[in-house]
């Protein structure tokens, strides 16, 4: 009996481990494939293999691959060039235009306002705005879930209740400051353990 859940239990440990691995080596070969077919955006007769009237499948492959990184290089020098441009005035101006007249876009506002929200709440800086770690029963009285304070009112706590794996999605709820606990633990530890479903924790 023992072994048999034992063999079940690390079963499981192992799926929700190999799981994460799966998805981003799916989402790396997806990307590559997108990247490799960049390639067909250039016209047929602009193509490199036809200009130089290559015929052998490694010389067209390679000319392929080196239209792709070159691409794929572009993409890092303008993603490089917007990060250091808004570091100064005239880019932050302009990037600050941008926003605004997104902003006024009446879907898109919508959309963007909240990824923006959200990007900042989630990186390290903004994972300031969480005051502290606290658990608290939910959904339901006998079960126990994380959650980050993140105002208060009166004697009430505003509280953020992020899912497991996604934490970027959750519910809002205010609560009598009595019926939290503080857990003890740093945000940063607190996120690890909501993305991987409790098996990276402090304690372990």
């Amino acid at each position: 009996m023992f072994k048999s859940i034992s063999f079940r239990s690390n079963l499981i440990t192992g799926v929700l481990v190999l799981a994460p691995i799966g998805a981003v080596l799916f989402i790396v070969v997806w990307m590559w494939n997108l990247l490799m077919s960049v390639s067909r955006i250039i016209p047929y007769g602009m193509r490199p293999r036809v200009s130089f009237g290559l015929r052998d499948p490694l010389a067209v492959g390679f000319i392929d691959f080196m239209i792709t990184l070159g691409v794929l290089v572009f993409i890092l020098v303008v993603v490089w060039g917007v990060g250091l441009v808004s570091r100064y005035y005239l880019g932050k101006r302009i990037l600050e235009s941008i926003s605004h007249f997104v902003a006024r876009v009446p879907v898109l506002s919508t959309v963007y306002s909240t990824l923006e929200q959200l990007l900042k709440t989630f990186t390290s800086g903004g994972s300031k705005n969480f005051r502290r770690v606290v658990q608290i029963e939910y959904p339901r009285k006998g079960l126990y879930t994380l959650a980050f304070v993140t105002g208060e009112r009166d004697n009430f706590l505003k509280i953020y209740v992020p899912t497991t794996p996604n934490p970027t999605s959750g519910f809002y709820l205010t609560i009598a400051a009595n019926e939290v606990k503080d857990v003890g633990i740093s945000v940063e530890d607190a996120l690890k353990e909501i993305i991987s479903m409790g098996i990276v924790n402090k304690d372990g």
